[in-house]
Parts: structure tokens; sequence; C-alpha cells
């Protein structure tokens, strides 16, 4: 329970997370099941709440709803849990991915990228933040998009 709450302490978890993290250090099943039946119990530990805090702030910075699923779900949510707190959390903001990802291009100065290695670098960062392909074509001109380069 020391060691749990200890890792709590530095940031939130998830139940999944911890419990990798406390079979890490070595302790039983038996062990790690306690622990985390009393931190739910006290209100230290609460999925959902991780969640959905998790997702507000990811989706604040500029994720797109791929890397906000993918990052839960590396946190140890289930697919399901990951999918119904983005659904919430994208209802609280009003968040539209398309105003997000032109934020996020406005503010890396590639907003109106037109030479093709500023648009390559457009597309690749929309890309790893998350941002689906149809959020990204309409981000850049049809004219940065044609594999010619001369919009013919």
């Amino acid at each position: 329970m020391e060691v749990a709450l200890k890792l709590l302490a530095v940031r939130a978890r998830a139940s999944g997370e911890l419990e990798r993290a406390l079979l890490a250090r070595g302790f039983s099943p038996e062990e790690r099941a306690d622990a985390l039946c009393r931190l739910r119990a006290f209100g230290y530990l609460d999925d959902d709440r991780f969640a959905q805090q998790r997702v507000e702030a990811l989706l604040r910075d500029g994720r797109g709803a791929r890397a906000v699923l993918a990052q839960l779900e590396k946190h140890g949510l289930s697919a399901e849990q990951a999918q119904a707190a983005l659904e919430r959390g994208i209802a609280v903001l009003g968040f539209d991915p398309l105003v997000s990802a032109r934020a996020l291009l406005a503010k890396r100065g590639l907003l109106e990228a037109k030479a093709p290695r500023t648009v390559a670098r457009a597309v690749r960062l929309l890309a790893a933040r998350g941002f689906p392909e149809e959020v990204i074509a309409a981000c850049l001109p049809a004219s940065a998009l044609d594999p010619v380069g001369q919009g013919d």
C-alpha cells in the first residue's frame, strides 16, 4: 500500500498501470489486489476520473482522437473505457478536430504551408498527433497535397 501511495503521489495513474508497477516491484497478486481495492475505497484510484482528466489534457494539448485513445490504452485502460472517456471529453470541451489541428499548425508556423517540404512537415505533425487523414487534408490547400505539386 505504501509503495502504491508513493507512485500515486508522483502522478495520477490508472489501475492497470499501477498494478503493472507493483508487479514490477515484486508484489504478489494478493498484495496488489488488496492495495488496489483499498485505494479505490479511499477514492485515490478512479479509472473514470483519471481517463477524463487525461483526455481533456491531451485534447487541449492539440492531440487528435487516435493519439488520445492510444495514450489511454498505454495507461492500461480498456478500449471501451478509453472510447467512452474520449466521447465525454469531446462533449465537455466542445472539441473540434479541424479547429484543433489548424491551431496546432498556426502555433508551429505551418498553417499556410505551400512548399512541399513544409507541407510534408505539417502532414507528419498532424499524423503524429493522431489526426485523421480527412482533417489533415482539410487543413492544407488542395494544391499543396497535389503529388505533382502544380495543382494541375
